[in-house]
């Protein structure tokens, strides 16, 4: 066994024990995907970070990290892909609402010229890596905006739903990668 895998090990044991030192360093790597997928926070992230701790609970108990990877790495994985959902069922919610709350909402978030300006600029470097992205990238994303879900797309496209989450995020590290080159920086 590597010095690694006993890391983890001794790492996913002190987190089912619920040793505060453990429980830290799992929440830190939580807490960061989380910042880094949502952007800014809403009022449900205390309840999502608590579910991706459920999940990876159950997983560990369930011995379902087969350590092919880093635990590490597996975490951000899990917490990146729950992270999604709560982005598709936000999106989804929004759809829902009552067309007067969307009016009012519009009104109250006029831009100014500034800001008109960047989203303009947004989205020309939107359009410059769309444009640069593989074919499967382009068409993964029109999927993604259909609002299909992971397993749609997977029937979709005849492709594992394992395979449509880790094209996606190739896709994303190629867009982030597309953007710092077009504009020097890498956010998103």
């Amino acid at each position: 066994m590597s010095a690694l895998k006993k890391k983890d090990v001794e790492l996913i044991k002190s987190f089912l024990l619920g040793e505060k030192q453990a429980s830290e360093t799992i929440d830190n790597w939580i807490a960061m995907v989380v910042k880094v997928t949502l952007g800014k926070p809403d009022e449900n992230v205390k309840d999502l970070e608590q579910d991706i701790r459920y999940e990876l609970i159950v997983d560990f108990r369930e011995q379902k990290f087969r350590y092919d990877c880093s635990l590490k790495t597996y975490i951000c994985i899990i917490a990146q892909r729950r992270c999604i959902d709560h982005l598709k069922r936000k999106k989804r919610t929004f759809r829902h609402e009552h067309v007067e709350d969307v009016e009012l909402k519009l009104v109250s978030t006029e831009k100014n010229p500034i800001e008109l300006l960047e989203s303009e600029e947004e989205r020309t470097i939107f359009e410059k890596i769309f444009e640069q992205w593989p074919e499967m990238c382009r068409q993964l994303w029109k999927l993604l905006c259909e609002d299909l879900s992971y397993r749609e797309i997977s029937k979709r496209l005849k492709i594992a739903e394992d395979t449509v989450r880790t094209r996606l995020f190739r896709c994303k590290q190629m867009a982030i990668e597309l953007r710092r080159k077009l504009t020097g920086d890498g956010n998103i």
